[in-house]
């Protein structure tokens, strides 16, 4: 069986649902005919047993969220960032000097940024995506070979399906398939560090106060969350994580 499409964007996770909006959704100028593929079910991506993490939108990003339509939605779970601050300190120093602060530094009466558990973005994106005609969502689908070349891409699903399309976005990871079947190379390195993350509440007000500080390690954040909570990010090296 073929099924042809305008668009392919592979991978459901916060990339390829903005993507797939961007490109098919209600907002859209002129929707265009969109396939999103992943291989698992990105109804179960709004859980912070999947993603325990919290996102930094910028002033740009909010745009962005606005023109697809989705920021009102989103808002209510978006922690302003009034004020940040960066520090440092030798191991053992009781004291941490303040490096840089910013406050109040975005536009005029505008935060820089807020502060989104990735959980309420990926409910947010993916309910839009739901409610766009021009998205057909493909889950539980592993593409098995890809063609690219002269014509429409050819993607190959695992049960047996041909894809067609004049454009394929690939969402799908940091070893993204589609990349490597589409010959970009990439160069990395592991920097042997472990990223541990959690989510607090405080008993004194955190005042949108987003830390920081900076270990031989790596770095440890505090970003502040609605509800008097903050998001931990503790950079650790491996072995001590």
């Amino acid at each position: 069986m073929i099924e042809r499409s305008e668009i392919i964007v592979i991978g459901a996770a916060l990339n390829g649902l903005a993507a797939a909006l961007a490109l098919g959704g209600k907002q859209a100028l002129r929707p265009a005919g969109v396939t999103l593929i992943d291989a698992r079910d990105p109804r179960n991506f709004a859980d912070s047993a999947f993603d325990g993490r919290a996102s930094a939108i910028t002033a740009s990003s909010r745009r962005m969220f606005e023109a697809l339509g989705v920021w009102d939605a989103m808002a209510p779970q978006a922690q302003p960032i009034n004020r940040i601050a960066v520090t440092d300190s030798a191991p053992g120093d009781t004291a941490r000097p303040t490096l840089l602060q910013f406050g109040d530094a975005g536009p005029p009466g505008a935060p820089s940024a807020y502060i989104v558990e990735n959980r309420h973005l990926y409910d947010t994106l993916f309910k839009a995506v739901a409610q766009s005609p021009s998205i057909t969502l493909r889950f539980d689908t592993r593409i098995a070979a890809f063609e690219f070349g002269k014509g429409p891409a050819r993607l190959r699903t695992d049960g047996g399906l041909t894809l067609l399309a004049d454009l394929v976005v690939a969402a799908d990871g940091r070893n993204s398939p589609a990349r490597a079947a589409a010959g970009i190379k990439t160069t990395g390195w592991d920097y042997g560090q472990t990223g541990i993350v959690t989510a607090v509440a405080h008993e004194l007000p955190h005042e949108g106060c987003a830390e920081e500080h900076f270990r031989p390690a790596g770095p440890f954040a505090i970003l502040p969350l609605t509800g008097n909570r903050s998001s931990l990010v503790w950079t650790e090296a491996r072995d001590t994580a």
